[in-house]
């Protein structure tokens, strides 16, 4: 196996690396089930709620009321619950919960676990815990004429949420019966508090909560199946998802990239319709989830170049934009990041991605998870050279220096053609399962994955890795 124990020497210190461990803010990526998260010096003691929310922040129920907590400061802990379609949920969960949805929290007296009370559905939840927790910023209008126009909004939120659905879901869609809904946000925005930032004025309302978590998504799944740029069409929404990312922590922190957002909708509502042909190279597709000709390349841009649409504000660097310095600082730190996860987890990712040559039960709905994946026939031969794969990048990830990709090591280059298919298959079932926020933020998440395509091209070769790029994604 390869020297990971010298490679690990050079992570710790790193100027990234130690700020993921510790610090105030939420970091999506560094939560864990039974995790605290405590406030304005509140210890333990002081912790009456928990939240049940799903481990990948995926299910954006569960990240309007985290938001809320967030915001509000309330100390909760944090229980993780998996979604159905990836896997069967706990029994304890289930026992407490039967329809097994989330979100959920659980609410005890102060200082004790005495009277326990659950509550369910989201905005039901987001209004017990205005309502009882009254010492903590008020996040409700006070006056009759707000409360009128927050239910009015609310109302609107999931007339879009329905003309999201049936513009995506169905063959053909009815993209003007969509644009229109989006429109009366737009004009919803403009109208009730104009000239402010938010839904409601100067301040974070409740129903900037309720909503941002879904346009995340709306933006991300409307270019992704039907190239359209919602944010450059409605500058009214881009500028109040703007500064929702500029000044809420915990809306960063949650968001996903597109890429991530595009994979984990279909399990949660069904499969979205191409507005162009699968594969279409002039499509937006093709460049979000990898498989055009010129997506994922080393060297990747700096993140103030990438185009507008591509990416929420909140990945972007608060550096001087022309300085270069800086941007190469930046990719740095990101590609720091990168590597911390790689050699902390090496040998379980030798397993996880070994799975794309294993034996796949198809036993849950989401196409990129394989819970019961058996990997016990994988020879360990292939296992050697996935993992001198993955430490080829790690190097160059911690190398901190200018070369344009990975050196990858002779004995994966003079592997037989059959060898070099089943490790590429291998890295690309890892590159496609990269998620955001749960396990990188996006800067760092881009580095990796273009880092595994890079590996993948060096091994097969230009020509053939064109040939089998298609054929690995397509059976993922």
């Amino acid at each position: 196996m390869a020297d990971w124990d010298t490679l690990a020497g050079k992570v710790p210190g790193k100027p990234g690396i130690d700020a993921l461990q510790t610090g105030p803010d939420l970091v999506v990526n560094r939560s864990f089930d039974g995790q605290l998260r405590l406030f304005d010096g509140a210890q333990e003691k002081d912790v009456r709620v928990t939240l049940y929310r799903d481990p990948a922040a995926w299910c954006a129920y569960c990240q309007r009321v985290q938001m809320q907590l967030e915001i509000k400061r309330i100390p909760y802990r944090i229980r993780m619950i998996n979604m159905r379609c990836y896997g069967a949920k706990p029994e304890y969960y289930l026992r407490m919960v039967p329809s097994g949805l989330f979100p959920a929290i659980t609410v005890s007296e102060a200082g004790s676990e005495r009277n326990e009370r659950l509550i369910t559905e989201s905005l039901d939840i987001m209004f017990f815990l205005e309502a009882n927790f009254p010492t903590y910023a008020s996040l409700l209008p006070q006056d009759t004429k707000g409360k009128q126009a927050m239910q009015a909004l609310l109302r609107l939120e999931r007339d879009v949420f329905s003309c999201w659905c049936g513009h995506m879901f169905y063959p053909g869609g009815n993209e003007k019966q969509f644009v229109a809904a989006l429109q009366a946000w737009s004009d919803a925005l403009d109208n009730i508090a104009p000239g402010k930032q938010y839904m409601m004025g100067d301040d974070v309302s409740l129903v900037d909560i309720v909503a941002a978590p879904f346009f995340e998504r709306y933006t991300a799944t409307a270019a992704y199946w039907k190239d359209m740029l919602i944010r450059q069409r409605f500058p009214s929404i881009d500028a109040w998802l703007c500064a929702l990312e500029r000044n809420v922590q915990s809306f960063r922190a949650l968001q996903g990239d597109i890429y991530s957002h595009a994979k984990a909708i279909p399990p949660q509502y069904g499969s979205g319709y191409f507005s162009k042909a699968r594969g279409s190279q002039d499509a937006l597709h093709s460049v979000i989830d990898g498989s055009g000709a010129n997506a994922w390349l080393l060297p990747l841009p700096p993140l103030r170049d990438e185009p507008d649409w591509w990416q929420s504000s909140a990945f972007r660097p608060s550096e001087d934009l022309n300085d270069p310095k800086q941007a190469e600082l930046e990719l740095q730190r990101n590609k720091l990041q990168a590597a911390a996860r790689l050699v902390q987890n090496h040998e379980k990712l030798v397993k996880f991605c070994v799975r794309g040559i294993g034996e796949r039960p198809r036993t849950v709905r989401a196409p990129l998870s394989d819970p019961d994946a058996d990997v016990s026939r994988v020879p360990s031969m292939l296992k050697e050279y996935v993992d001198a794969a993955l430490f080829d990048l790690a190097a160059w990830l911690v190398a901190q220096d200018d070369t344009p990709g990975p050196s990858v090591r002779d004995s994966l280059l003079q592997a037989d053609r059959d060898t070099k298919q089943d490790i590429c298959a291998s890295l690309m079932y890892f590159r496609d399962r990269v998620g955001v926020p749960r396990d990188l933020p996006y800067p760092a998440a881009r580095v990796l994955r273009a880092g595994l395509h890079f590996v993948c091209q060096e091994i097969a070769g230009r020509e053939e890795w064109a040939r089998l790029k298609s054929q690995v994604t397509s059976s993922v």
